[in-house]
């Protein structure tokens, strides 16, 4: 089907039997093993009739549910994500996730074996399992102060798992790939503090990459633009006013990823959806006001509101940050990005604060004409 339509592609979707479709509609059975193709060595093209566990549901998401699942024949230990909302419409989005990971080969990059249509799974995809936590739930821990992900997740460290991602991202751009969807919760810490950049559901090829069988692999322009996709706080502007999505929204969304793991939250914040949607297309960025530390240079830079005053590249980025990232602990201390506690905290006590004020003040007039009026009865 390299050669249709997605017009086309989805029609057959959709033409599929009702059968097949009664399996994609059922919960999967973890008390029983199952066989499928499934080329988890990835060494080479050929698939094979591989005995596999499901173990536990180790995740669920708005399209994904992803399973825990053991190979029988040498043990590994896999994960097994199949779609939580089994529409045919919505088995090209999946599959093309599958095969754009799969064609993404870094260290960095969680990393897929095998994906397809099986009888049992439905649609399907197999990946390496990673045992650990995401960097959305240690920059919770970190902002609720818990001490022992404090001690492990020192500024340093969480540089690095930037600086880890980025090179993961700029390799995705070597290869024609925009990311698109960059945020803590799609980024995995495992046990051995390796670093993973996952979920590439809303990523896009680049057109000068683009040829008869990689175009395969996308929804057509008309297609991808019927949603608003991505995560608000950190979506590009572009990505809300529906432009041309580039190298640049993926350098975007990683100067919110570095503002993150300073700040310990997103860089454009409001009260409700709409509000930080509009927000991110006015640049309404909650920095520091000073502007001699070198990653709130980078970070403004980064965050411009306009694609072409950002860095052309995520090369360009990383040089600038180099000398910074390569500083110890104790040398961060004495730049902006460590002394930011205050900072921090204070966008969520900020209009508190101000009902505080009022509040002292109508107080204290209250006070002052009870006194007046007290010492004008007296002398009454």
């Amino acid at each position: 089907m390299n050669n249709s339509t997605p017009e086309e592609r989805e029609s057959f979707f959709d033409s599929l039997n009702n059968g097949l479709l009664e399996v994609f509609e059922t919960d999967i059975d973890l008390s029983s093993e199952a066989k499928f193709p499934l080329s988890h060595e990835a060494l080479s093209d050929q698939e094979g009739q591989y005995p596999v566990k499901l173990i536990s549901e180790i995740g669920r998401g708005g399209m994904k549910v992803i399973y825990k699942c053991q190979v029988r024949d040498d043990g590994n230990m896999l994960a097994l994500a199949t779609m939580l909302k089994k529409r045919p419409s919505a088995v090209e989005g999946f599959l093309r996730e599958a095969q754009i990971t799969q064609k993404l080969s870094h260290y960095n990059i969680i990393r897929v074996y095998d994906h397809g249509i099986s009888e049992r799974f439905g649609p399907y995809m197999a990946m390496n399992y990673v045992e650990g936590e995401s960097l959305a739930d240690v920059l919770k821990g970190l902002s609720l102060g818990d001490a022992m992900v404090l001690d492990r997740y020192p500024l340093v460290r969480r540089l690095r798992i930037f600086k880890d991602v980025a090179l993961a991202i700029s390799f995705a751009h070597s290869q024609g790939v925009v990311h698109l969807d960059i945020k803590p919760e799609n980024i995995l810490i495992d046990n051995d503090g390796r670093v993973y950049v996952c979920d590439w559901g809303l990523a896009k090829m680049l057109p000068d990459f683009e040829t008869d069988e990689t175009s395969s692999l996308f929804l057509s322009s008309s297609q991808s633009n019927m949603f608003l996709k991505g995560s608000p706080g950190f979506m590009a502007p572009e990505q809300i006013s529906e432009r041309g999505k580039s190298i640049q929204t993926d350098i975007y969304q990683l100067g919110a990823l570095l503002y993150s793991v300073i700040f310990l939250r997103a860089p454009v914040v409001g009260n409700t959806v709409d509000e930080v949607l509009v927000n991110t297309v006015l640049g309404q960025v909650d920095l520091p006001k000073e502007d001699n530390d070198i990653v709130v240079k980078v970070i403004k830079v980064a965050l411009s509101t306009d694609p072409e005053g950002r860095f052309g590249s995520v090369e360009e980025m990383l040089d600038i940050l180099g000398k910074v990232l390569s500083l110890n602990e104790a040398k961060l201390k004495t730049t902006i990005v460590q002394d930011s506690i205050a900072f921090r905290k204070l966008p969520e006590s900020s209009g508190s604060s101000k009902r505080d004020d009022v509040l002292f003040w109508v107080l204290l007039l209250t006070l002052s004409c009870l006194v007046v009026f007290l010492g004008m009865l007296i002398k009454n």
